[in-house]
């Protein structure tokens, strides 16, 4: 019986996986010759090293890969089994280098000014942070958000991607707040790379009324 050719069983990180860096193993159905290494191609480029350990192909980067970029890794005909069959046709593994986590909105938006007292404080990211949940589910999900000065209320997260913060008081009218979004992983693995504060300043309080009510009086009349 011939010999067959290696056959490509699993990628860890799988194919269109995010890949926050470390190795990637390609585990194959039958040992591989050490020269096999020549058989993988990355781009875009991207320093590293290869080398077979029994049935596994592994490429180790030297640097972390590049946030936002797909990498591709092919495998080609020069990946042969110990006894010299080479791999059929050509693979290709593609693995994503998620962007960083990042604040897409707020509401309101930095610098705002006469900001409604009732108003509620909304945070939009660019990357789910939570798995989709319902509202009453949500026990030990993260509180993104701190505010200076402190203001009581509850918060949830409306889907994965957008937190909700509802003061359970009014806010202080004619008050600079200070909001912090600081200390969060997304479900992918992408970091915040730093804080991120916005701030808004509410509205002036407003007289509504006035007691006693009398008749209306000049101040110079006797």
């Amino acid at each position: 019986m011939e010999p067959l050719p290696p056959v490509l069983v699993r990628s860890e990180p799988a194919d269109g996986a995010a890949w926050l860096g470390g190795p990637v193993t390609f585990a194959f159905d039958q040992p591989l010759e050490p020269a096999s290494v020549a058989g993988l191609r990355v781009e875009p480029d991207l320093p590293g090293s290869a080398a077979v350990e029994g049935t596994r192909l592994i490429f180790t980067p030297d640097q972390p890969p590049t946030p936002g970029v797909r990498y591709h890794f092919s495998l080609g005909p020069a990946v042969r089994s110990l006894g010299g069959v080479a791999l059929t046709g050509l693979l290709d593994v593609t693995l994503v280098s998620p962007a960083p986590l990042a604040v897409t909105g707020t509401q309101p938006t930095d610098g705002s000014r006469d900001v409604p007292v009732d108003a509620e404080i909304l945070v939009s990211f660019n990357h789910p942070v939570v798995p989709l949940t319902g509202l009453d589910d949500q026990a030990g999900l993260p509180a993104p958000i701190t505010i200076e000065p402190p203001v009581e209320g509850v918060g949830e997260w409306l889907n994965t991607g957008v937190f909700r913060f509802m003061p359970t008081q009014p806010l202080a009218g004619a008050t600079t707040y200070q909001v912090t979004v600081q200390d969060l992983t997304a479900l992918d693995g992408a970091v915040l790379a730093e804080p991120v504060t916005f701030t808004f300043t509410t509205a002036e309080p407003v007289a509504v009324s006035a007691s006693p009510q009398g008749e209306k009086v000049a101040p110079d009349a006797p």
